[in-house]
């Protein structure tokens, strides 16, 4: 029986992929392993036009106002001269 091509290619690649996660601590194994970053989250600098700048409410854990969407009622549009429904 002839061996599939795209095996070798698929072992390789699951076998980096689990060294990828076992390196990172993502595996049960090695989670315990990984050391935590340093948390300095007061003494950063907000750079002009980021989420932190944009929005600091979604980086301080506060609750956020959500707007209901609802779709816009047809019949309130006013068409265009040329406009087709």
């Amino acid at each position: 029986m002839k061996t599939n091509l795209r095996l070798k290619v698929v072992t390789d690649a699951e076998r980096q992929m689990a060294a990828i996660l076992n390196q990172l601590g993502l595996t049960p194994t090695a989670k315990d392993r990984a050391k935590p970053t340093n948390n300095h989250r007061g003494s950063l600098e907000v750079i002009r036009g980021s989420i932190a700048d944009t929005h600091p409410e979604l980086l301080r854990g506060e609750d956020i106002q959500r707007t209901e969407f609802r779709l816009p009622d047809l019949a309130e549009l006013e068409l265009e001269e040329g406009d087709k429904l």
